[in-house]
C-alpha cells in the first residue's frame, strides 16, 4: 500500500512551485504519491505541474479545476488520495529532504492517527515556528497523547490548527465529506478541517523535528485585511463550538475566549494598517457584531495574556478611541524596544 499521499493545492505560485516540487522529488523516502490540484491558475503553474509529471519517477496525479478556493482545492486532492497517511504541503512551502522518512519512522514507533511535526520560517529548518511546549508537556515519553488532550489543544491554542505540519491517517481525514457550503471561504479553512479530524482520530503524537518550511508569503490570503475575515472565522469557529460542546470538559469557554482573541487580532490589524478614522469605524463594527458580543459573555478570558484581556475589555465597553490609542502606544513601544511583532497583528 502507498504509505503517503502528499497533497499540494496550486494557485498562481509559479515563483515558488519549482522549489516546492523539488523538495518532494528529492525525498529520501520513496513510497509516496503526489496529488497536485491546480485551482484555476492564470500563470505558468499548471505547466510547471505537467512538467513535473514528465520528469519524476514518483506517482503524480494532477487535477485541473476552475478556481474554487484553497479549501475546495485541498479537499479535491484529499478525496483522490490513496496513501495510508496524508501530508498537506502548500505550494509556496517545502519539505526537508528527509521529512517523509522521519515521519514514517515516528509513525512506526507510535502508530498515531495524527502525527504533529515542526515547521520553520527558515529555509534552513532551524527555527521552530509552532509552540509545542504544551503538547510535549501533555504527552508521554514517546510523544504520544490521547484525543482528549488534542481537543483541549485545538480549542485553546492556534498551534495545532494548520493542516500542514501533520501526517494524518487517511481514514480520519474525512474523505468524501461535503464542504460545498464553505466554498469561497478565505480564512479558517485549516481549523474547519482539523476540527473534524480531531473529532475522529483517537491517538496523537508529536515529534520536535523541523521538517516543513513555511514561507512568509506577503501575498497570501492570511495576510489580507477585510471584513470577510471575521465573517469566515465566525462561521468556522461556530462549528468548533458545536464540537467543543459535544466533547464536554468545559471546552466551550476556551472556544469563546478564542473568538474574542480573533476579534482582537482583526481590530489590531485595523489600527495598525488603516487611518485613524477608518480604523475606529472598523473596530466599532467588529466589536458590535454578535460574534464578539456573544463570545465575551461566557468566555474564560483568564486563558489569555493580560495585554489581550485589556484590549478585549476596551472593545467590550465600547471604548474604541481609547483602544486604538492603547494599541498604537503598545506596538510603538515594542518596535522602539526592537522586539519582534508577529505578522498576525501587523
Amino acid at each position: 500500500m502507498m504509505r503517503f499521499s502528499v497533497i499540494i493545492p496550486v494557485y498562481n505560485v509559479e515563483r515558488y512551485l519549482p522549489q516546492c516540487l523539488r523538495s518532494v522529488q528529492e525525498q529520501t523516502f520513496t513510497n509516496y504519491e503526489v496529488v497536485l490540484v491546480n485551482d484555476g491558475s492564470t500563470d505558468m503553474s499548471l505547466t510547471i505541474c505537467k512538467n513535473f509529471v514528465a520528469t519524476t519517477d514518483s506517482t503524480v496525479r494532477v487535477i485541473d479545476q476552475r478556481n474554487r478556493g484553497l479549501l475546495m482545492a485541498r479537499r479535491a486532492g484529499i478525496d483522490l488520495a490513496a496513501g495510508e497517511y496524508v501530508v498537506c504541503l502548500d505550494s509556496d512551502d517545502a519539505l526537508r529532504v528527509d521529512a517523509l522518512e522521519t515521519i514514517d519512522a515516528a509513525l512506526r514507533r507510535t502508530d498515531a492517527d495524527v502525527l504533529l511535526f515542526q515547521a520553520s520560517r527558515s529555509e534552513s529548518f532551524d527555527s521552530p515556528y509552532f509552540d509545542y511546549s504544551h503538547v510535549f508537556k501533555a504527552a508521554d515519553g514517546s510523544g504520544v497523547f490521547p484525543s482528549r488532550i488534542a481537543r483541549q489543544l485545538i480549542v485553546s491554542t492556534h498551534d495545532v490548527h494548520s493542516m500542514c505540519g501533520k501526517a494524518i491517517r487517511r481514514t480520519h481525514i474525512c474523505q468524501g465529506a461535503d464542504f460545498r457550503m464553505y466554498e469561497g471561504l478565505q480564512y479558517g479553512e485549516d481549523l474547519l478541517q482539523t476540527t473534524r479530524i480531531f473529532d475522529s482520530a483517537q491517538l496523537f503524537a508529536a515529534i520536535p523535528d523541523v521538517l516543513y518550511y513555511y514561507r512568509d508569503n506577503e501575498s497570501s490570503i492570511s495576510h489580507g485585511l477585510n471584513r470577510r475575515r471575521l465573517e469566515d472565522i465566525s462561521a468556522v469557529r461556530s462549528e468548533l463550538l458545536v464540537y467543543a460542546r459535544h466533547w464536554g470538559e468545559n471546552l466551550s469557554a476556551a472556544v469563546l475566549a478564542g473568538n474574542c482573541v480573533e476579534t482582537l487580532a482583526y481590530c489590531l490589524m485595523c489600527v495598525n494598517r488603516l487611518e485613524k478614522k477608518d480604523a475606529c469605524y472598523e473596530v466599532q463594527k467588529a466589536a458590535e457584531a454578535p460574534f464578539f458580543k456573544d463570545s465575551v459573555y461566557g468566555a474564560n478570558l483568564s486563558l489569555i495574556p493580560a495585554w489581550k484581556r485589556l484590549g478585549i475589555g476596551l472593545l467590550s465597553k465600547g471604548k474604541f478611541s481609547l483602544f486604538a490609542a492603547y494599541i498604537r502606544a503598545l506596538f510603538g513601544f515594542l518596535r522602539f524596544m526592537g522586539l519582534e511583532v508577529g505578522s498576525r497583528y501587523q
